[in-house]
């Protein structure tokens, strides 16, 4: 009878406990002497030990095979080397976007606020008063001088420009939004007559306002003769209106002359 004994693989039991030594899978089973012997307790240490690093994505292999496996792919955006010149990254690799990895500068809008730039200064555009009245038609070209009030006979009255038209003080300059007010003498032997040809002027003529400015142009619209209680003719209006005002009939001055143009 053949004293030699065939090495069998020996498969784990279903129950562990049911045998006190077992054989590794394909391996031969040794002798159960000396320092080659391989328990069931070793064996299903090992076992479970090789289980937890496949669960942990380890490689049980030895650490000199470990160092020459590939290395892991890594981002070059985040390495602290100024003077070294990142790779491009694999196809794989989601690229890093250069504001977070700290090698550039943020963009605007980013953390940094974009350069507010300086507002205007604020500038109103002044208006000057006017200095000459201009009417071709009638060939009028006269000073225009300040008018304000005074009291005569206990009344508050408007003052009166000699040798020139008055502007009345309180009415607009040309060029604002208003009523313009202009009035002047038909005849007068103290202050002159510069109004004497006013009642010739007729509808559509031109009248021009000149300031330190410039001049401003003016069309004729309206014209009616009012009692001197009609003092609506001199109030504030929402539209730019001129307004010029003599008396009437000369020799008498019963009346008002209301001459109004708006601007061209």
């Amino acid at each position: 009878m053949d004293s030699t004994r065939r090495a069998e693989p020996v498969s784990l039991p279903a129950d562990p406990l049911a045998s006190e030594h077992v054989a590794a899978p394909g391996l031969a089973q040794w002798p159960e002497t000396g320092v080659n012997r391989l328990t069931r307790r070793r064996f299903l240490h090992l076992l479970a030990a090789g289980s937890v690093l496949a669960l942990a994505g380890c490689s049980a292999a030895p650490a000199s095979a470990r160092t020459s496996a590939a290395p892991t792919p890594t981002v070059a955006a985040t390495l602290p080397f100024p003077n070294r010149r990142p790779s491009p990254p694999t196809p794989t690799s989601e690229p890093v976007p250069a504001a977070r990895s700290g090698l550039s500068a943020p963009a605007l809008g980013e953390g940094v606020a974009s350069p507010v730039p300086p507002r205007p200064l604020a500038y109103t555009y002044r208006t000057l008063p006017p200095e000459r009245l201009i009417i071709p038609a009638i060939e009028l070209d006269t000073p225009v001088v300040p008018l304000g009030t005074k009291y005569e006979k206990g009344s508050l009255v408007w003052e009166t420009a000699a040798f020139a038209v008055g502007h009345h003080r309180g009415s607009p300059n040309p060029g604002e939004a208003g009523n313009v007010v202009f009035s002047g003498h038909v005849s007068s032997t103290r202050e002159g007559a510069v109004f004497k040809r006013l009642p010739q002027v007729k509808e559509h003529d031109g009248i021009v306002v000149v300031t330190a400015q410039g001049q401003y142009l003016y069309r004729v619209r309206d014209i009616r003769v009012v009692l001197p209680a009609a003092v609506e003719f001199i109030e504030p209006t929402t539209g730019s209106i001129l307004t010029l005002i003599t008396c009437v009939p000369d020799g008498v001055y019963t009346h008002r002359l209301i001459v109004r143009a708006e601007p061209i």
